[in-house]
Parts: C-alpha cells; sequence; structure tokens
C-alpha cells in the first residue's frame, strides 16, 4: 500500500511541470483560458502533495528532492513563457529590448545566486526564503496576469485559491515575511 502512495504522491508532484509547459503552450496561442487552468492546476499539485504524502505515509527523499526541483522548473518555465509572450507579441527593440535583456539576466543571476550558499550546495537558500520569494510571488503574478486575460471569473478564482493557499499555509508563509 505505501509504494502505491509513493507513486501517486510522486505523480501528483512531477505533474506540475508538463502541466507549466502546456501553461506557456496555451499562453503563446493566446488561449486565455486552458492556459489558466493548466497554470492553476500546475500550482495546486505544489500545495497538495506534501500534505498527500503526509497522510498517505509516502514521504521519500525522492519525493522532496522532486518538490523543490518540480518548484524551480516551473518557476524558469512560467517566467520564460512570459518573457516568449512579450518578445512575440510586443517584439521589443533598442532601449526596450536592452531593458528586457537586462532584467532577464538579472533575475537568472539573482536566482542562480540565490539557491547556491557559501560551499556552493544547491538549493540551500530556495528552500528556506529562495522559493517563496523567486518562485511563490513571480509565479502568482504571472498566474494573476493570466486569469485576468481568461475573465473575471478565473481572476476571482485564482485570487480566492490564493488567499486560501496563505491561509492553508500561514505558518510557512509567516516565516518568510
Amino acid at each position: 500500500m505505501r509504494k502505491m502512495g509513493v507513486l501517486v504522491v510522486n505523480a501528483v508532484t512531477l505533474a506540475r511541470v508538463p502541466l507549466a509547459l502546456m501553461c506557456v503552450v496555451y499562453l503563446l496561442e493566446k488561449e486565455w483560458t486552458l492556459a489558466w487552468l493548466c497554470f492553476l492546476t500546475s500550482v495546486a499539485t505544489d500545495v497538495i502533495d506534501g500534505p498527500l504524502a503526509r497522510k498517505l505515509k509516502a514521504e521519500t527523499q525522492f519525493g522532496k528532492t522532486a518538490d523543490i526541483a518540480s518548484d524551480v522548473a516551473i518557476f524558469w518555465i512560467l517566467l520564460g513563457g512570459a518573457a516568449l509572450y512579450v518578445w512575440r507579441y510586443h517584439q521589443p527593440s533598442g532601449a526596450d529590448l536592452l531593458k528586457y535583456s537586462v532584467g532577464a539576466f538579472g533575475t537568472i543571476i539573482a536566482v542562480f545566486v540565490g539557491t547556491m550558499n557559501h560551499h556552493g550546495k544547491i538549493f540551500s537558500w530556495w528552500r528556506t526564503k529562495g522559493n517563496f520569494w523567486c518562485g511563490v510571488i513571480p509565479d502568482a503574478i504571472i498566474g494573476l496576469w493570466i486569469s485576468w486575460q481568461a475573465g473575471p471569473w478565473a481572476l476571482a478564482t485564482t485570487v480566492a485559491y490564493g488567499i486560501a493557499a496563505v491561509y492553508y499555509n500561514a505558518t510557512k508563509v509567516r516565516q518568510f515575511i
């Protein structure tokens, strides 16, 4: 029974990445409702995988590592998707291109440096505060943008989901602020 629980929990965790990729595909096609549904489902898997693992007594080192790696992956996927959207539909040039390039390079450097500690161990800072400030917050902003495009019901649902997630994770959120 435990093996089945481990498989279920890992499937929920690992579903986050293909869902984020599908979100970007729909985003680039301006299929806002489908992009929003993929985004919301992707971030919902992040909220439920941990409690589900504890409930099913299916916590593993692989699951913990996959959870963090999936968090990092969806951050880059969604950030890259938003950048591709801007590039595709707004075609920045000149000063705007420089501004976007510097911003993108700065983000890459900040996240890379932020995920390394003084011993060069990856993910140490990400496990504490980096996942919130460099992952959750930018992903939430991108999600609000997508839901805004999808319509008022999507925006209202996304805001309600965000409030519920903060309430559900209140103890974790307090340590990041």
